[in-house]
């Protein structure tokens, strides 16, 4: 199931990529006489604002909203290939079936883990079912190597210690016990009838090819999919103009996004001004950034409510309750815990983002065609 919270991914994930390469200027920076960045022109005013506190009004009377009925779009299926199978099946590794299978360097073992700190599990230390490949070193020092030799369904205690360099200050350098079962193993296989029968629950190479074609051609027609209602929604918003934006969800987008930044931060153990120092960012172009991703989210949401209103689509539709219920149990929540853990007003955002991509693909002409994949496929893709 796709796996996709479109509110968060809308107003955050952008926002981050200027972290990936540092602040970069545009039309709203100057240059200062220290040779600094400074930005000078806000992405909105109070004039490009409409306070919807009181909840009486029309969306499209600040959305002059595009043609979202009978628009043309072109679904590109990327064509599986004998090469592609072949590298798949020789690149992934298959779960071995046999009971005196012990995990070894290069295998990813599929593990249970608990980790203690004087005997009391600390904040993110527990994991089920964690595939964790062998030789990686995604863990701490001595995690991956005590569990070479260890035998599927056994529990072994790894006495570890974290670096004094961890990001944690309340796990750096102290002393812990990780207790793991190993409930599998898997490995990357011998491409012949003979292991694959011996080791896994393929029968013949065959039966293993004919698999990972079905879900290859199976990853091409999702990630299809989700591109086909990205763009459709991408077309229908520039074809709108958003006259004035709800301050509720310039808020919220702001909001979300200085949660972002301070979780990305807190996870490499710094603060949010330390983030933006070693950044190269200062306060005045991350205040302008923040207003820049707030207007964008808004932007997608207002264009989002007004097909909505236009349409006839509401949270009461069984449409909507079961994209809604799909997203939480994706997150292992039940609907209501799902929209208290993310906030009401997101989670509807998020919800009646997928609603509306739905409705214009099913309105849409769609020409689907079968493509090759190239270099810039591959990268959209990822």
């Amino acid at each position: 199931m796709r796996k996709r919270f479109l509110a968060v991914v809308m107003c955050v994930c952008l926002g981050m990529t200027m972290f990936a390469c540092g602040a970069s200027k545009d039309d709203n920076t100057k240059e200062t006489e220290s040779g600094t960045s400074e930005a000078t022109e806000p992405a909105y005013t109070e004039e490009d604002l409409v306070d919807d506190s009181n909840g009486d009004l029309n969306i499209l009377d600040y959305v002059d909203l595009g043609d979202y009925k009978g628009i043309e779009l072109t679904k590109s299926i990327t064509k599986v290939t004998d090469d592609d199978v072949t590298n798949e099946m020789e690149s992934k590794a298959v779960e071995l079936t046999g009971s005196d299978v012990t995990v070894e360097d290069g295998d990813t073992a599929i593990i249970d883990f608990v980790g203690k700190l004087n005997g009391v599990a600390f904040d993110g230390g527990t994991a089920s079912n964690y595939e964790l490949e062998i030789g990686s070193g995604s863990f701490i020092d001595g995690f991956e190597d005590g569990l070479i030799g260890v035998k599927k369904g056994d529990t072994v205690d790894l006495n570890l210690t974290f670096p004094e360099s961890y990001q944690s200050t309340e796990l750096a350098g102290k002393d812990v016990v990780f207790t793991v079962t190993v409930n599998g193993v898997k490995r990357k296989p011998q491409l012949n009838d003979e292991w694959l029968a011996a080791n896994t629950n393929y029968a013949t190479l065959a039966e293993f090819a004919a698999e990972t074609k079905q879900k290859l051609e199976d990853a091409a027609e999702t990630t299809a999919s989700n591109t086909l209602e990205s763009s459709g929604l991408d077309q229908v918003i520039s074809n709108s103009t958003v006259k004035k934006y709800y301050k509720s969800l310039i808020e919220q987008g702001e909001s979300q996004y200085e949660k972002r930044l301070n979780a990305y931060a807190s996870a490499y153990g710094k603060s949010l001004s330390e983030l933006l120092a070693a950044q190269g960012m200062t306060e005045s172009q991350y205040q302008n950034q923040k207003q820049k991703q707030a207007v964008s989210y808004a932007q997608v949401a207002m264009v989002v409510y007004a097909i909505a209103q236009d349409a006839g689509l509401s949270e009461a539709d069984a449409e909507y309750q079961t994209i809604l219920n799909d997203l939480a149990n994706n997150y292992n929540m039940d609907a209501a815990t799902f929209s208290s853990t993310y906030g009401e007003s997101l989670v509807k955002s998020s919800v009646m983002s997928q609603y509306a991509m739905n409705y214009i693909v099913s309105n849409a002409n769609v020409t689907t065609q079968e493509v090759e994949e190239t270099e810039e496929t591959t990268t959209a893709a990822e």
